[in-house]
């Protein structure tokens, strides 16, 4: 398996992100991150792939391979990853081969992904007599919705 550099990733190697295998942080929300590997076949027959098992989080998502790199060829298939959720990921693709001593080769993927910092700002409010009611509106830097917050001035 090649990264996205054209480099060897070894079976069960740490991920890297020169090669595509650490997709890096990211803040939750924003667009799904795809990298695209490659299979090559350097031998004199064909590889055969009976299929790939994913453990770890949902979040990665493998797409097809190809199920014969014939010799000599390579075969390009992608892993997509999701930001949904704060925190650090981390997948594991066993892609089932018909290489004796290489069934199944790991592909370890991982990410981190954070919340954006965002600034509430409140208008100014003059001083108010503790009976009275005030209420209080904001917007989040990210225009997220406007919270309201409402105190009955009582001591």
């Amino acid at each position: 398996v090649l990264g996205t550099n054209g480099a060897a990733i070894a079976s069960g190697e740490t991920a890297s992100q020169p090669k595509g295998t650490d997709f890096g942080s990211l803040t939750i929300g924003c667009a799904q991150v795809t990298n695209v590997f490659s299979i090559t076949n350097s031998g004199n027959m064909n590889l055969a792939i009976s299929g790939v098992t994913t453990s770890g989080s949902a979040l990665f998502n493998c797409g097809d391979l190809p199920a014969v790199v014939s010799p000599g060829a390579s075969s390009n298939f992608a892993v997509a990853f999701n930001p949904a959720e704060t925190g650090a990921h981390s997948a594991s693709f066993s892609i089932a081969n018909d290489v004796p001593g290489a069934s199944p080769y790991e592909v370890n993927v991982v990410a981190t992904v954070s919340k954006q910092q965002q600034a509430i700002n409140f208008p100014a409010i003059a001083d108010q007599p503790v009976t009275s009611i005030v209420t209080l509106a904001a917007t989040a830097s990210s225009g997220v919705r406007h919270s309201t917050c409402r105190s009955t001035g009582t001591p």
